[in-house]
Formats: C-alpha cells, sequence, structure tokens
C-alpha cells in the first residue's frame, strides 16, 4: 500500500502530461509541445509516456552529471559526439525555461519561488517527502499509524 500511495505521483503525472498534452495540439498550439523537467530527471518513466506531438527537455536545475538524449536514427551503433565516459556536464542538453510549454518538477526543490511566479499548477498529487518522514515510515505503512507521520510534498 505505502508504494501506491506515496511514491506514485510521478507515474500519475505523466499520464496526465500525456492527456493534456492531446488537449494542448487538438486545440492547435503549435508542435512539438516542450515538456521540461528539472532535479526530478531520473523519475521520468519511458519515452511511452510522452506523446508523439512532445519533446522531453532539461532545464538546468542543479544537476551537474550528464543527461540523457534520443537516440540517434541509427539507434545505439553510432557514438555520438557529445557523449562521455566520465559523467560530466553536457551543457547542450539544456532547455531555457521560458521556452517550455509544461515543466513538471517536485516542490521543494531550489528555484521554487522564482518557478511559482511564472508558473499555473495544472495538476498534483502528493508524493512523499523523504527529507521530511522518517526511515521507518518510509519504509513501512502500519494502518492508523502511518498518516500521522508521512509528511507530502507535491509532484
Amino acid at each position: 500500500y505505502l508504494l501506491l500511495d506515496s511514491y506514485h505521483a510521478p507515474m500519475k503525472v505523466w499520464e496526465d502530461t500525456f492527456h493534456f498534452t492531446d488537449q494542448l495540439v487538438s486545440h492547435g498550439i503549435p508542435t512539438p509541445v516542450d515538456i521540461c523537467v528539472g532535479k526530478e530527471w531520473y523519475r521520468y518513466p519511458s519515452s511511452f509516456f510522452l506523446h508523439p506531438d512532445a519533446e522531453l527537455r532539461f532545464v538546468r536545475s542543479g544537476y551537474t552529471g550528464q543527461l540523457p538524449q534520443p537516440f540517434s536514427e541509427n539507434g545505439t551503433t553510432v557514438r555520438l559526439p557529445n557523449f562521455n565516459d566520465r559523467n560530466q556536464e553536457e551543457r547542450s542538453r539544456y532547455f531555457p525555461l521560458k521556452d517550455c510549454t509544461l515543466y513538471v518538477e517536485l516542490t521543494g526543490h531550489e528555484l521554487d519561488a522564482e518557478k511559482k511566479k511564472e508558473w499555473e499548477s495544472i495538476f498534483s498529487y502528493e508524493f512523499l517527502d523523504l527529507m521530511r518522514t522518517q526511515k521507518l515510515w518510509r519504509s513501512y505503512y502500519v494502518p492508523f499509524f502511518s498518516p500521522r507521520y508521512i509528511r507530502y510534498s507535491q509532484y
């Protein structure tokens, strides 16, 4: 129950993002729809959750390692020039936040105040806040007790 209740938010958000993108495209918004992620990029499940008329983009948010990029037309047989084997930051992956159509992030991360001024929340779900919830309550669900001790952020 704990996994479904406390950790399902990213999957639900990406499902809703797919449907919302479909609505945007049907109303004539220019494609591709740029869906941006920041520090939470690693919770993006798979391109199967991305609408065919959307592109996943990365905004600079504190992570300084190498970010993923789409496969080339030749698949994995060609070594791309902007990859490295040292997990070093590749700045060409970053997309300007002001050019994003949608932005997916967990609240509580840096730049929240700035983003809240510029962005309107369309949908969000509770996601267990690891920093404010003790290990025991992050790991085990005890009926009647856990809800008192689990703290959530919005995803």
